[in-house]
């Protein structure tokens, strides 16, 4: 079998291997500088997984003060309907005991 060889020495076959795996090469890096741009795209952009993640924290403790007052709002109506004569009963007590320490002095 005779080997082609070319001016310098060297056969074209190992040029060709060479050429080849230069091309790879330059395609990898081609797709990999896409694929960063196409991701960081996706983080940074406008709709994008940051700006959600932002407005989600937002909605989250808008939603949690709605919760605590909805909350309180129910404490209030429950304790109203329940316990209306006994509170009355109670804050009556309160009201006699802070004029009678206003009056006597504090015991």
């Amino acid at each position: 079998m005779i080997k082609n060889r070319s001016k310098k020495g060297g056969t074209n076959e190992k040029h060709k291997k060479q050429r080849n795996t230069l091309i790879a090469l330059v395609i990898t890096i081609i797709v990999l500088l896409i694929l960063a741009g196409v991701s960081i795209a996706i983080l940074t952009g406008e709709g994008g997984i940051l700006s959600k993640a932002k407005t989600a924290g937002i909605s989250q403790e808008e939603q949690e003060a709605r919760e605590k007052l909805e909350l309180v709002l129910q404490d209030l109506t429950i304790s109203k309907h329940t316990d209306s004569k006994e509170h009355i009963h109670q804050e009556n007590r309160w009201i006699w005991k802070l004029e009678f320490d206003r009056v006597e002095g504090p015991c």
